[in-house]
């Protein structure tokens, strides 16, 4: 065995170098810029309908939308400041449809403004709270009642305050009975949640504030429109 393996180090070492080229290669693709004037207390939804390839979205080179239906990306969106923000569309890199040239899609923004907080509260899962069914995530249940035909925002960050907390919030909606209306992983930007809803009808709602993996401390707000 010993000369067999010997053998072969022999040929590799001396045989000519062509299981692997050197390849160089140019190419361009253009990427949507456009410049929006956002203003403060207000919710923002954004849209971005893709032709031929999925879209990703950033603001200021920070915020990712990322909740994808088909080729269309949907997000929301509320600016800390009011100015013109930068929004920057391109191509997903795992969407391979997409080779190059210029990108055809439609963007849609729509303004909602929003009132003063209707909960807002600090808090924590840890691993003797419950389980979101059919799944391991712990969550803290938060109960508000809600009136029909108002939307309502509910954003769980994660606590930066807290050293070392690399907690990835996950939200859960449910109503009076029990059932899961809405779930969000990364809706206000990655590893933050959110979730806005318009309920058809006034009850008493669970916010369930869980994570993607793992406890950790995050902040909570919910926020109704005016």
């Amino acid at each position: 065995m010993c000369k067999n393996w010997l053998a072969l180090a022999l040929i590799l070492a001396i045989a000519p170098a062509t299981w692997a080229q050197d390849v160089k290669e140019t190419g361009k693709i253009a990427i949507g810029k456009h410049l929006v004037d956002l203003k403060l207390g207000m919710l923002y939804q954004f849209e971005v309908e893709g032709k031929g390839f999925q879209p990703d979205v950033f603001i200021d080179r920070q915020f990712k939308g990322g909740n994808f239906a088909g080729g269309t990306n949907k997000f929301s969106f509320i600016p800390s400041e009011a100015k013109k923000h930068i929004v920057i569309v391109l191509p997903n890199p795992f969407n391979l449809d997409k080779a190059e040239g210029p990108l055809d899609y439609t963007l849609r923004m729509q303004s909602i403004e929003l009132g003063a907080p209707v909960l807002d509260e600090a808090g924590a899962t840890t691993m003797n709270d419950p389980v979101v069914m059919n799944t391991q995530r712990r969550y803290r249940e938060y109960k508000l009642n809600m009136i029909a035909g108002k939307t309502y925002v509910i954003d769980q960050f994660i606590d930066k305050t807290v050293a070392n907390n690399s907690f990835d919030p996950y939200l859960y909606l449910q109503d009076g009975g029990g059932k899961i209306l809405q779930s969000n992983d990364d809706g206000a930007g990655y590893p933050n949640a959110r979730i806005v809803f318009t309920p058809t009808k006034t009850e008493e709602y669970s916010i369930l504030a869980s994570g993607l993996f793992g406890t950790g401390a995050f902040k909570l707000t919910v926020r109704g429109t005016k």
